[in-house]
């Protein structure tokens, strides 16, 4: 029941990464912002290394 809703919470939080990801990403693009843009790729990328890292550590296959 407790992991249950720690899954559950974790899920929300990496949601809400990704729409702040999202948000500044494309705000940089709408207001021609580049800050904003390099910071939503700069996001995207720690988020990436740290799941492909997750994932090559706990033994699964990465499937693309």
């Amino acid at each position: 029941m407790i992991r249950k809703a720690l899954r559950i919470c974790f899920y929300g939080l990496v949601s809400l990464f990704w729409c702040l990801v999202a948000t500044s990403f494309l705000e940089g693009i709408v207001k021609n912002d580049s800050t904003r843009f390099w910071m939503g790729v700069g996001m995207w990328g720690v988020f990436m290394y740290f799941s492909v890292r997750h994932s090559l550590k706990s033994g699964r296959r990465l499937e693309w």
